[in-house]
C-alpha cells in the first residue's frame, strides 16, 4: 500500500512545480527575445518533431479525428492515429489559443500528471522517506553522464550521448517537451501499480483500471505497452522461481494478460494501417 502524508504531498507538489518551472525558463526566455521579425517557434529541441506536432494540431483543428499524410502525392485512406495530438488541435480551437501555447500548457500539466505517479510510484516500494525524496528527485532530473561527454568534446569519437536526444529513456527531457510521452509514461507507471494492488489484495476492479490505461497507452506511445509486458513479465517470473504458490503466481499472470488484452484492438488497428500504407506510400518514413 502507499502512504503519502499530507506534508509530504506538500514536499511532493512544490518540487513537482519547481521541476516544471525550471523546464518552463527556456521557452520563456524564447518567447521575451521574440519579434514580429524573428518569431520564436516554440521549440528547442526535437524542432522537426514539434513541428510535425504542431501540423497534426492544426489538422485536428481543421478536421476530424482522422489522420492524412502530407508528405505525400499519393493517394491513401486516412485513419485514427496521433489522436493526441489531434485532441490538443480541437483544444486549441474551442480555446481559442494558439498551437504552440496549447501544446505547452499540456506539457506541464502532463509533466505535473508524470511527477506526481512517479513519486506514487516510487513510495510503493520504498517506504523511507528520505530515500523516496532522493530517488524521485534523481529520477526527475537526472540523466547519464552524456555532460562529460560533451564537456570533454568526446563526442565525434564517442557519438552523441542518449541522454541528449532520446527522451523515452530520461524523464527529465520528456518533462521538457514531450507531453504525450508524459501521459503515456503516467499511465504506464498507473497500470503497473494497478497491476501489483490487484495481486497483493486479490481485488480484480483494479486490472480493468489498468486495461484502460493500457488502453490509452497503445493510443499514445504504443512501444510502452512492451516495457509494461517486460517489467511485470520478469516480476512474474522472479516469483515463480522463488515461491511455491502457483496459484498465487498463476492469478499475477492471468491479471497481466486480461490487462494486456484491452489494448489489442488498438495495436491490430495499426498494425493493419501500417501494412496497408506500406503497399501504397512511398513516404510513409516521414509520419
Amino acid at each position: 500500500m502507499i502512504t503519502i502524508s499530507s506534508r509530504e504531498w506538500r514536499w511532493l507538489v512544490g518540487w513537482a512545480s519547481t521541476i516544471m518551472l525550471i523546464t518552463s525558463i527556456p521557452y520563456f526566455y524564447g518567447w521575451w527575445l521574440s519579434t514580429p521579425q524573428m518569431q520564436f517557434s516554440g521549440f528547442f529541441l526535437g524542432v522537426e518533431d514539434a513541428n510535425s506536432y504542431l501540423a497534426k494540431m492544426r489538422m485536428g483543428a481543421e478536421d476530424g479525428w482522422l489522420f492524412h499524410l502530407a508528405y505525400t502525392p499519393e493517394p491513401h485512406q486516412s485513419a485514427y492515429l496521433f489522436t493526441f495530438h489531434l485532441f490538443l488541435g480541437k483544444l486549441a480551437q474551442f480555446t481559442h489559443i494558439s498551437f504552440p501555447l496549447v501544446y505547452h500548457l499540456a506539457r506541464i500539466v502532463f509533466g505535473l500528471t508524470l511527477l506526481l505517479t512517479l513519486y506514487c510510484f516510487i513510495a510503493y516500494f520504498v517506504s523511507d522517506l528520505p530515500r523516496r525524496r532522493f530517488a524521485f528527485l534523481v529520477a526527475a532530473t537526472g540523466g547519464g553522464l552524456g555532460w562529460l561527454v560533451i564537456s570533454l568534446q568526446l563526442a565525434s569519437r564517442l557519438g552523441l550521448p542518449l541522454d541528449i536526444y532520446v527522451p523515452e529513456a530520461f524523464i527529465f527531457l520528456v518533462l521538457f517537451h514531450l507531453p504525450h510521452l508524459a501521459l503515456a509514461e503516467s499511465l504506464l507507471l498507473g497500470a503497473i501499480l494497478l497491476i501489483l494492488h490487484s495481486w497483493q489484495t486479490g481485488d480484480w476492479q483494479p486490472v480493468l483500471w489498468a486495461g484502460c490505461a493500457l488502453f490509452l497507452v497503445a493510443l499514445i506511445a504504443a512501444f510502452y505497452l512492451g516495457v509494461f509486458v517486460v517489467v511485470l513479465g520478469l516480476t512474474w517470473l522472479a516469483l515463480t522461481l522463488t515461491t511455491r504458490s502457483i496459484q498465487k503466481t498463476g492469478t499475477l499472470l492471468l491479471k497481466l494478460a486480461v490487462a494486456t488484452i484491452f489494448s489489442l484492438p488498438v495495436l491490430v488497428y495499426d498494425a493493419y494501417i501500417l501494412r496497408s500504407t506500406l503497399s501504397c506510400v512511398s513516404g510513409i518514413n516521414k509520419i
